[in-house]
């Protein structure tokens, strides 16, 4: 098992935490595994949190460490899900049956967000740092908001996945749109600029592909932890799950 200490020093311990013999009694299996499943959401905040130094201070250190947490990312995932599909399926109830499945989903979405982080933000990231390029002072502003506004939406979807609340739910699915229109305004800051460019000599570089990286970040936690709440609720628009087309990473 993979034990996550200070942010930016993962360690490797024993397995302890998802106990082989819980699994005799599906309903506490399945909280040993929930609760590993919010050790992921802990990884992957301070793998955005370590992106956002990355590009905030140009940290080489932060780049290095938010690669190092993806592979912890991808390991909490792969023994979560080793560990609750060696369950017995007819000794588990209807209820556990769900709460298996908003599991599996959830992890999957959360290990999916990690590699969206590692490498796509992360290597524009590295690629600023190798070419000297600096953001300018608005771009800074508009990535550090949308920064934090992951990261809250982050702790939201953790406890849309813990409660079941579909009115939780509901709300983090409207963050959406919010994330939409960072984008269509990404856009229009993008073609301005291209306009400018040939104004000045100086490095430049478009935050467009940055902040659409970070919708789809966003995207998969409303798909990982919303989504289930509103399906099982019948809250969900057969449209919004065509639309998905079962990739979090669609608008």
């Amino acid at each position: 098992m993979v034990e996550v200490g200070p942010v930016g020093s993962p360690r490797i311990v024993g397995d302890a935490r998802l106990d082989a013999a819980a699994a005799e009694t599906p309903s506490i299996a399945l909280g040993h595994a929930a609760r590993e499943v919010l050790r992921m959401v802990d990884v992957l905040d301070s793998m955005i949190e370590g992106a956002a130094d990355a590009l905030r201070r140009r940290d080489r250190e932060a780049i290095a460490t938010t690669r190092r947490l993806d592979d912890v990312l991808d390991a909490l995932n792969r023994e979560i899900k080793h560990y609750v599909t060696r369950l017995d399926p007819d000794s588990m109830t209807d209820d556990e049956h769900r709460r298996l499945e908003a599991i599996l989903t959830f992890s999957l979405n959360l290990e999916s967000a990690g590699d969206v982080v590692e490498p796509n933000i992360i290597a524009f990231a590295a690629k600023n740092l190798k070419r000297g390029v600096e953001l300018s002072p608005d771009a800074e502003r508009e990535i550090e908001a949308t920064f934090e506004a992951v990261r809250a939406n982050l702790r939201s979807a953790a406890s849309v996945f813990m409660t079941g609340d579909p009115r939780a739910a509901r709300v983090l699915t409207q963050q959406k749109a919010e994330f939409r229109r960072r984008e269509s305004d990404a856009i229009k800051t993008h073609f301005a600029e291209l306009r400018d460019r040939s104004k000045t000599s100086a490095p430049q570089t478009s935050t467009l592909d940055l902040l659409r990286d970070i919708k789809r970040l966003n995207d998969h936690l409303v798909a990982g932890a919303a989504y289930p709440v509103l399906e099982a609720t019948g809250d969900l628009m057969p449209s919004r799950i065509a639309d998905d087309g079962g990739n979090a990473g669609s608008g």
